[in-house]
């Protein structure tokens, strides 16, 4: 359910304000919930930017949550990480170049 919240293109933001507002206690932030948003073309920016205010420590930016940011055919700037976090966690790796590349 927190996965689909977090790919919702129509209202993924809202719908994910409302878990986290009334199931915080219940909502796990998984690679593929983040994935999904990073990949979520309409409001997948809006969903990461609350994952990263609300959750940030449940929030891991691994390879495939970059290579969907980077796919992103609408908002390939999805991921906008603290300074600190940034050198360690967002790799760019051939996948990702290749992904970015293949956007149109």
């Amino acid at each position: 359910m927190v996965k689909a919240a977090a790919g919702n293109e129509d209202s993924g933001k809202e719908v994910m304000e409302l878990l986290l507002e009334r199931r915080a206690d219940e909502i796990k932030i998984t690679d593929e919930v983040v994935k999904a948003a990073a990949g979520n073309r309409s409001s997948g920016k809006g969903v990461m930017a609350l994952l990263l205010e609300q959750r940030a420590d449940e929030v891991k930016i691994i390879d495939k949550v970059v290579k969907a940011a980077a796919g992103n055919e609408s908002s390939g700037k999805v991921i906008a990480l603290p300074p600190e976090r940034r050198a360690d966690e967002a790799k760019i790796t051939d996948n990702v170049v290749k992904a970015a590349a293949e956007k149109k």
